[in-house]
């Protein structure tokens, strides 16, 4: 069984799907587990590298880049490189500062990794990874929350989901398209606690998950479809602790 702290963040590469998440008791230490879909592999604990709170993986290029904040949450954002063999190296984004699980994703063939500012700030930052240069930090305008966010690509534009500030409870959500940002907007009739996760699986649906409000432990999803909210539906038999991860794998969603 893997024990694990904090929200794990899930990718798939190749034919299997890989779960990253910081090892129990706030280790710092950050391990995955590789699944083919059928049966879970051991975990493995990535070499040299070391966080706090939960991580957040995407892949780009064939490779994996796994973000996290730095140990003992000292506020510093780093990223580690895997090519489905080898790790390169934990290496730290200049300039960047944040505060809890960051969330990175592919947008016009560049990686975005949006975050909260340190010192539990409320206000939505990301920076750009363009090749090998990062573009520097730059803030979503009027847009303010708490937990780490969720970034997903849907249609042409990119959507950053988070909680309100102060943590409200709230759901919203900012797009940026090639006009720039849109504003921030609220899911009406949706709560929730921690960090949600956001996936595109169908090109005309959107899907964000939750832990319900209050901590409840209850898993919840909300769907855009068809221009519209859907509103809010519980996954049964589904309980947790902090914010989910979702993935799409082999015609499934996990």
């Amino acid at each position: 069984m893997a024990v694990m702290t904090a929200s794990p963040s899930a990718v798939a590469l190749g034919n299997k799907m890989y779960c990253f998440f910081q090892g129990g008791n706030d280790s710092g230490e950050l391990w995955y587990a590789v699944s083919n879909g059928q049966y879970w592999e051991n975990k493995q604990q990535v070499p040299g590298t070391t966080l706090s709170a939960g991580p957040s993986a995407v892949v780009f290029d064939n490779k994996i880049y796994c973000f996290h904040q730095g140990s003992g949450d000292n506020g510093e954002l780093w990223y580690n490189v895997f090519d489905g063999s080898l790790w390169e190296g934990d290496k730290q984004v200049p300039g960047t500062s944040l505060l809890a699980g960051p969330s990175a994703v592919v947008f016009n063939n560049k990686i975005y990794c949006f975050h909260q500012g340190s010192r539990d700030s409320g206000s939505l930052w990301y920076n750009v990874l363009d090749g090998d240069h990062w573009e520097g930090e730059q803030e979503v305008p009027d847009t303010t929350l708490s937990a780490g966010p969720s970034a997903v690509v849907f249609g042409n534009n990119l959507y950053c989901f988070h909680q309100g500030a102060g943590d409200s409870g709230q759901l919203w959500y900012n797009i940026l398209s090639a006009e720039g940002w849109e504003g921030d907007q609220q899911v009406s009739g949706t709560s929730l606690s921690d960090q949600p996760s956001a996936i595109n699986v169908i090109d005309d649906i959107l899907y964000c998950f939750y832990q319900g409000s209050r901590k409840s432990g209850q898993l919840w999803y909300n769907f855009w479809w068809r221009n519209e909210w859907r509103g809010d539906r519980q996954v049964p038999q589904s309980s947790m602790s902090d914010g989910p991860s979702v993935i799409s794998f082999q015609n499934n969603m996990y």
